[in-house]
């Protein structure tokens, strides 16, 4: 982890929420007899989803937007 530079943080996190919502995802299966599309027709899993690809879409955005810059400034000291 050290060597490629990955925060402690992210994989503790993983690690301690992970069982929690892997048991809660089982428990959903069995509430729903295994239909996995149920949670599409509830109106806030459709907000949180919505906002999921609008974080996902802006981030990539602003990220495009950082590469353009630093090739631009690459290229003025060249």
């Amino acid at each position: 982890m050290n060597k490629y530079e990955f925060p402690l943080s992210p994989i503790l996190l993983a690690l301690i929420l992970g069982p929690m919502c892997e048991k809660n995802f089982v428990r959903y299966m069995n509430i729903q007899r295994g239909n996995f599309f149920a949670i599409t027709t509830s109106p806030i899993a459709m907000v949180f989803a919505a906002v999921a690809i609008l974080v996902i879409v802006f981030s990539m955005y602003n990220q495009s937007k950082i590469n353009k810059k630093a090739a631009a400034t690459a290229q003025e000291k060249a």
